[in-house]
């Protein structure tokens, strides 16, 4: 029998690594070539349009949302006893803060030369967006699975939080739009794979253990 849900499912394993690979690829593109997008220049003209009183405590409150929902998230997790999920979303997180890191030594691409705030290190991709779109992504993957796909306004939320701190970094002038767009696709894309491996043991060992398994779990 043919089943379209199965077919959009494996076509997904494909599609979206592909689409995020892509997007971040053409974004370090524009980098490697020195070259900035017609969206960075839209983004830095529509920030320095907002007055300085405005930009930079606007800017660092929503740069610093992670810090909020990040353990918030993690402690909701822990209290209902969801160790595993805890685990996927703290370790995606690491792994796109500390990939986002090395990356930034490739690029090596100088900050914005207008900021509103105090910033050392390499600009591509954005490190604060690459953690957010990680944590969300997880968590929203984590909710649709838990819900069976029902109940979207929680992974919306949680998706339009990690574009928010994309926002607070551009408005702040420590990065450039493609800066945080790559961040975005990087974060999303390190979730999605941990997601995707988090998923496949959990049904390797829901088959390894359920009751109409014939001999044990470690049986060859």
């Amino acid at each position: 029998m043919f089943h379209s849900h199965s077919l959009l499912h494996r076509a997904s394993l494909f599609l979206v690594p592909t689409a995020l690979v892509l997007i971040f690829g053409a974004s370090a593109w524009e980098v490697a070539e020195d070259r900035l997008l017609a969206i960075d220049q839209l983004a830095a003209s529509l920030a320095a349009a907002l007055p300085v009183s405005v930009a930079v405590p606007l800017g660092q409150a929503l740069s610093a949302l992670p810090r909020i929902t990040a353990p918030i998230l993690l402690f909701w997790l822990l209290f209902h006893r969801k160790r595993r999920e805890a685990l996927l979303v703290e370790g995606t997180s690491a792994a796109a803060l500390a990939m986002a890191e090395i990356l930034k030594l490739v690029f090596l691409r100088p900050r914005p030369e207008m900021m509103l705030a105090a910033a050392t290190n390499a600009s591509f991709p954005s490190g604060h967006t690459t953690v957010a779109f990680a944590v969300a992504m997880a968590c929203a993957l984590l909710w649709l699975h838990e819900h069976a796909g029902r109940g979207r306004k929680v992974p919306a939320l949680l998706i339009a939080s990690a574009i928010l701190v994309g926002a607070g970094r551009i408005i702040l002038g420590v990065h450039l739009a493609s800066d945080v767009i790559a961040g975005a696709a990087f974060g999303t894309l390190v979730s999605w794979l941990g997601y995707q491996l988090f998923s496949g043991a959990g049904r390797r060992t829901a088959r390894a253990f359920s009751p109409g398994q014939k001999g044990h779990a470690w049986s060859a």
